[in-house]
């Protein structure tokens, strides 16, 4: 009876983890560009701006053709990219790249750079993919890393010998998510509290979500990730709006925390002469009504 009881609560354990894993490690797509789609320009070393549901992208290739085609004639490591001029707002959790067929073309590199710049100055994160023809390349997104409101890039690093256009097939990109119940990191808070003091404050600001990451600003403006980072308390000697956020990878950010510290001047002691002419005068007025 107990080796039974001990093999049934053993089963129950393993079905409750594989649906927990199931739940929170399902992903979904939440964006697609589809190289399927033909607009843009015909030129190989031209770019051309797509725009599909609502993201406007940049590719340099044939554009016209069904599916893109990345490539030219006579190139030796040249770079071929296709990145957004916007954002995408989910925190994409790995990003899978469908190729067609790649005539007399050697790609040595494709690259993938994740951003909050749409310069793409300040990488998030930059990945190597291994590319292979009529297959997928998936990007996964580091663990500690946060792929929220960001922009992409993608990048084929190309050598064509040939003297006519010769080419890979470029026929979508995926990008994924988790699939709903995503948590939202805590919201920050401040000690001290918010409030008028007549002395310089030291300013710490906590957060209970395990290993969150807090940004915050003094000029009023809400704090993004580019924000500065949180590490020590911060010195208040005049009056300051203080806001923060907090952040961490695979959870929504917090919301915005603000706290106004009113820095003012003491004020002056009264003196016991000037405290028995005032109870005096208060006497008097008291005997006169």
């Amino acid at each position: 009876m107990k080796r039974s009881f001990t093999l049934m609560l053993a089963a129950f354990l393993m079905l409750m983890t594989n649906f927990v894993w199931g739940q929170t490690r399902e992903e979904v797509v939440a964006y697609t560009l589809d190289g399927t789609i033909t607009g843009g320009s015909s030129g190989y070393a031209t770019e051309s701006e797509i725009t599909q549901d609502n993201l406007t992208w940049m590719v340099m290739g044939n554009t016209t053709m069904n599916p893109w085609r990345i490539g030219g004639k006579s190139l030796t490591n040249e770079n071929r990219p296709v990145y957004s001029t916007g954002t995408i707002s989910d925190n994409i959790t790995k990003i899978v790249v469908t190729h067609g067929t790649a005539s007399n073309v050697t790609v040595n590199s494709m690259t993938l750079i994740v951003s909050s710049n749409a310069d793409f100055s300040n990488p998030t994160s930059t990945l190597t993919g291994d590319f292979v023809a009529s297959s997928t390349t998936t990007f996964n997104r580091p663990t500690s890393a946060d792929w929220s409101n960001k922009y992409f890039k993608i990048i084929y690093n190309i050598t064509i010998t040939q003297t006519s256009n010769k080419f890979l097939q470029f026929i979508k990109a995926e990008f994924y998510k988790e699939n709903g119940g995503q948590q939202t990191v805590a919201t920050p808070t401040f000690s001290p509290a918010a409030g008028t003091y007549y002395e310089a404050q030291n300013v710490t600001i906590g957060c209970t979500t395990d290993g969150a990451t807090i940004h915050y600003t003094l000029d009023g403006n809400d704090p993004t990730t580019s924000s500065t980072t949180y590490s020590t308390p911060i010195a208040i000697s005049q009056t300051t709006t203080v806001k923060a956020m907090a952040v961490k990878s695979g959870m929504n950010n917090s919301a915005i925390a603000s706290a106004v510290y009113t820095i003012e001047d003491a004020p002056t002691p009264i003196t016991i002469a000037a405290a028995r002419a005032w109870l005096s005068m208060s006497t008097l007025w008291y005997k006169v009504l």
